[in-house]
């Protein structure tokens, strides 16, 4: 890992002009490293959509998931992607 993060990019597709800093690629859920693409679908969320979403009753469930690349080149398979999702706590809904 460190060696990732001090020679290590993130992956820019040919739509994205420029490249953005390393953090513009994290979401507000991220915990730990992993993903070689974002999970796109959390990109809209910041720490002040999830606050008001928590303060109506929202909640979350924390749960691993590491991306792997969405746009393959060679038409190859998907890679396979690691993903952990605790067990329900106990008083819990859902």
């Amino acid at each position: 890992m460190p060696y990732l993060l001090r020679h290590g990019t993130p992956i820019r597709y040919s739509y994205v002009e420029r490249a953005w800093p390393a953090a513009a690629y994290q979401t507000v859920f991220a915990t730990e490293p992993g993903s070689a693409e974002m999970p796109s679908a959390s990109r809209p969320f910041t720490p002040e959509i999830v606050t008001r979403l928590v303060a109506r009753g929202v909640t979350f469930a924390p749960l691993v998931l590491h991306t792997g690349v969405s746009s393959l080149e060679g038409h190859e398979d998907p890679y396979p992607e690691f993903f952990e999702v605790p067990p329900r706590r106990p008083g819990s809904s859902g």
